[in-house]
């Protein structure tokens, strides 16, 4: 719950630090700075143990996972600095339904995807529809 709650404030945030003067690209790279300097603290062990035992194949993996992060990161402010957060914020939501397919498409042999799981990734779609389509928002 305190996850959503953050997660939910993040838009918000944004649209408040890019409503001055900043550009979306610096608030973007101010932001995953702060977060990458949070994460090496917490997990300085981690990474060590990243570096030096875990198979190389699994370690591109990660690091193609912290580039596809920070695109994500950087095209999340340049939304944010043109559309309302309410809007980004649905938008965003539809991360089940890509989770879905690169799932199904990449993680076969690992990751079910079952009716019920594609029914609710395309609940999810229908009710960003609803939002991205209503009164007010934009």
């Amino acid at each position: 719950m305190l996850s959503g709650a953050c997660a939910g404030a993040v838009p918000v945030m944004i649209k408040m630090g890019i409503g001055g003067a900043a550009p979306p690209t610096t608030a973007a790279a101010i932001s995953v700075t702060f977060g990458t300097l949070a994460f090496v603290v917490v997990e300085a062990r981690g990474l060590r143990t990243l570096v030096h035992e875990y198979p190389r194949k699994y370690q591109a993996s990660m690091l193609a996972s912290g580039g596809t992060s920070g695109v994500a990161q950087l095209l999340y402010y340049i939304a944010i600095s043109i559309l309302s957060p309410v809007t980004v914020g649905a938008i965003t939501s539809l991360n089940p339904l890509w989770t879905l397919l690169l799932a199904h498409v990449l993680l076969r042999r690992w990751e079910k995807v079952t009716r019920r799981v594609a029914l609710g990734a395309f609940a999810v779609v229908a009710g960003v529809i609803l939002v991205a389509i209503g009164p007010g928002i934009g």
